[in-house]
């Protein structure tokens, strides 16, 4: 319980804002001197305190706001290359900064590949142009929470101004190069796996394969999670030839087994997977000589406090999550005073749940596919990337990645709903419980929860997406924006939501028209969910698609989804699908970003009624509005799809006061999050309980 208290004072600060941060840290103090809780009590509120300074200090470091836009000069070493459309990108750690020490932190760098062709692991001096991230710590899943939790602090861009060389790629570089290189020889999609494996370079995939590789868990596989690579290295030096083999007598790896971990430390581009692994073998490595040799049990509480302190962020990982909940839960079940069956099948009902917790609704697929394939790539896999490193003989690799990939073609595209979830884990712990057995037969199967009528507008960036749920239906209007063969913000917005509603088809997808920033995501989208019916503006532009016309209806519950305007296709932001959301609640008009001049135009066929709800037209730019139909309109709230930081500024300033002076409730989705509005008589908008006041760019207003 001392652990479970201590690992809970380092963890919660990162989750609660600071007023209630300041209130428990004035417990603490009172409890001290009123003489409660004695010394055990004095040493956690001294952790509290210093887990608070340290959160106060990576947000002071990891933001520096002052830097946005500014053209600097430093020095950078580049960790990881990736190319895409002539566009050149990847971490970068800044070795020095202004003629300042090092600032230990890196950057995430882009560049023309035109002009810069660098290698992994060399030095250069450059001019880039920095614009720093946007963070919110409480929102799960949150990319930019990953990037600040692997060390990134700012997005910079190279300019014009040439790189100059200071120093040339190190040894181990030069290793993983030349290793890179002979894996040429392999399958193509062989290399692809053991680069990924191997280097942790990121795997160009299509977006079926992707998406087989989130539904069945196996995601990891391709990175150096350290599992594998650990179990391989510890297979080699038990056959490894030593003295006491030759001599008939007990192996001893001895020297080997050191030597094995150092070089694949060596090798391996640092990871937090990695540096998990190594903790974990360290403490371990440390409690078999003490006096009492540390258990499984006491390892994992330790490398979880380790890496609590370590990383303060990493509870807001998904991967992290789901080890150090996968990790424990194994162990919880292994000690319990039930028949071996019952432990068994609790252990993978337990595991199943846990995904959809953890934010990766993965469903049984994934604990099935892991017990399949984690060892079958420590075993099988590694060993022969090895022979084929040393012979070149590649023929057993690619047998394997053949095999990897085919499952990957049958495996089921199932996910769990959070009350699917819900259920399981009652189950799941039951089977733990003696005696009772008994709570199987009260569990119902629980099915997905879905609203009466729920409009969501997701914060996706300089993007637009949103969905409209009903009690029997599921629609999404735009799907945001993407860079190729990527799904972009919806997957860690959109999707999971829908996925929580247990919704894996939608009776429709309508895209207002072609532009990237629109409909960029459909690709990655289609390939996760069934879609009955897609409509465009611009059909010609989108694959599959089918016209968007004005008169077009569809009926879903109680809401009435309607077409006011589809312009010529080939018009750009003229064809936008102009629609009209009507019930009891009134009518939403959400405007694509269709120019004033076409929204005059479609005031001569529908007028201009008196509106509920608006989702600005054009993200809140100057030529999606005017003063003359918004004095008419007059809605309750104004929407603003726009990014926090977005490079286009939206929304206008003028714009937005333009709505606040008539009276309208403006939000924008870079800085409030995604809005969930009940499309219900009198409801107001809903801002998600996520943000919090300890980021930077929370804002309490639109």
């Amino acid at each position: 319980m001392r652990l479970i208290r201590l690992v809970v004072v380092s963890l919660a600060p990162a989750f609660v804002g600071p007023i209630p941060a300041l209130w428990v840290l004035l417990g603490f103090c009172l409890m001290w001197l009123l003489g409660r809780g004695g010394r055990e009590g004095l040493w956690l509120g001294m952790v509290w305190t210093l887990q608070l300074a340290r959160l106060v200090s990576d947000q002071q470091s990891l933001w520096p706001v002052a830097l946005s836009g500014a053209e600097r000069g430093m020095m950078v070493q580049l960790e990881r290359i990736s190319e895409s459309r002539g566009q050149g990108f990847g971490p970068a750690r800044v070795v020095n900064f202004d003629g300042a020490e090092s600032i230990g932190q890196r950057v995430w760098l882009s560049w023309n590949s035109r002009y810069w062709h660098p290698a992994v692991g060399e030095r250069w001096s450059v001019r880039v142009k920095l614009k720093p991230l946007l963070y919110s710590p409480s929102l799960r899943g949150d990319p930019l929470a990953n990037a600040l939790g692997k060390g990134f602090f700012a997005r910079a861009r190279i300019t014009k101004s040439k790189p100059v060389l200071v120093e040339r790629s190190p040894l181990s570089a030069l290793v993983r190069g030349r290793l890179s290189q002979r894996l040429d020889g392999a399958a193509p999609m062989a290399a692809v796996l053991g680069r990924a494996v191997a280097f942790g370079e990121r795997p160009q995939l299509d977006h079926s394969v992707q998406s087989a590789l989130e539904q069945s868990g196996l995601a990891h596989l391709f990175s150096p999670s350290g599992l594998h690579v650990g179990i391989c290295v510890g297979l080699l030096s038990l056959v490894w030839p030593s003295l006491g083999r030759f001599r008939g007598g007990p192996v001893r790896p001895g020297w080997s087994v050191p030597l094995g971990a150092a070089l694949v430390w060596w090798l391996l581009p640092t990871r937090l997977p990695i540096s998990r692994a190594a903790l974990a073998c360290g403490v371990w490595a440390v409690g078999q000589r003490m006096p009492v040799a540390l258990s499984p049990g006491r390892i994992y509480w330790c490398v979880l406090l380790l890496c609590t302190w370590v990383w303060p962020w990493l509870a807001r990982m998904s991967g992290a999550q789901m080890s150090f909940v996968a990790v424990g839960w194994i162990l919880l079940a292994t000690q319990c005073p039930v028949p071996k069956w019952r432990r068994g099948l609790a252990m993978v009902v337990g595991l199943s749940a846990s995904t959809a917790w953890a934010g990766l609704p993965l469903g049984l697929a994934s604990v099935i596919s892991n017990l399949l394939w984690v060892p079958l790539l420590s075993f099988v896999g590694m060993p022969s990337l090895l022979v084929g490193w040393f012979t070149d003989q590649w023929w057993l690799w690619d047998q394997f990645a053949s095999g990897l990939f085919r499952y990957l073609e049958w495996v089921p595209n199932y996910s769990l709903s959070l009350r699917q979830s819900a259920g399981l884990s009652v189950v799941a712990v039951s089977l733990l419980l003696p005696l009772a057995i008994v709570v199987l037969a009260l569990v119902p199967w629980f099915g997905a929860e879905r609203p009466r009528a729920l409009l969501t507008i997701y914060s996706v960036g300089a993007g637009q997406a949103a969905t409209l749920v009903t009690t029997h239906h599921a629609v999404a209007l735009d799907l945001g924006n993407a860079q190729p063969g990527t799904q972009g913000r919806i997957a860690r917005e959109l999707q999971p939501d829908l996925i929580r509603h247990g919704i894996r088809d939608l009776d429709l997808v309508l895209l207002s028209h072609g532009d990237a920033d629109h409909s960029a995501g459909l690709d990655g989208f289609a390939a996760r969910f069934g879609i009955d019916q897609l409509v465009s503006g611009e059909p010609d532009r989108v694959s599959g698609a089918g016209g968007c016309y004005r008169g077009q209806r569809w009926q879903f519950d109680g809401v009435a989804l309607r077409v006011l305007w589809g312009g010529p296709p080939g018009t750009k932001n003229s064809a936008s699908c102009a629609l009209e959301l009507s019930g009891d609640f009134g009518r939403v008009w959400i405007l694509g970003d269709l120019p004033a001049r076409d929204q005059w135009a479609l005031a001569r066929y529908e007028g201009t009624p008196a509106l509920t709800g608006l989702v600005a037209a054009h993200h809140g730019a100057a030529d999606g509005f005017s003063i003359g139909l918004a004095q008419r309109q007059r809605p309750d709230w104004v929407v603003f799809s726009q990014a926090r930081l977005g490079r286009w500024a939206h929304p206008a300033p003028e714009v937005e006061a333009a709505w606040r002076a008539l009276g309208a409730q403006t939000y924008r989705t870079g800085s409030r999050g995604s809005l969930r509005i009940p499309l219900e008589a009198g409801s107001a908008v809903e801002t998600p309980a996520r943000e919090s006041p300890w980021a930077l760019g929370y804002w309490t207003s639109g």
